[in-house]
């Protein structure tokens, strides 16, 4: 694994157990993919995963523009 996105109040505990520069915690999903896109030209495998109330396909949506 070499990033970790995070989204949603709590997994701010996460990221501060971890403490690890490759987990990053972002306010909206958007900044979530827009960070991913960034990685494209590395073909990054991406793994989107969350609760259906955090509605983690937008991310997905994001991606597919």
């Amino acid at each position: 694994i070499d990033y970790v996105f995070l989204y949603g109040e709590e997994t701010k505990y996460i990221l501060q157990e971890l403490k690890d520069k490759k987990f990053v915690l972002h306010t909206t999903k958007e900044n979530i993919a827009k960070e991913i896109k960034k990685l494209e030209k590395l073909n990054p495998t991406v793994l989107v995963k969350g609760s259906r109330g955090m509605k983690m396909e937008e991310v997905i949506e994001y991606l597919k523009n």
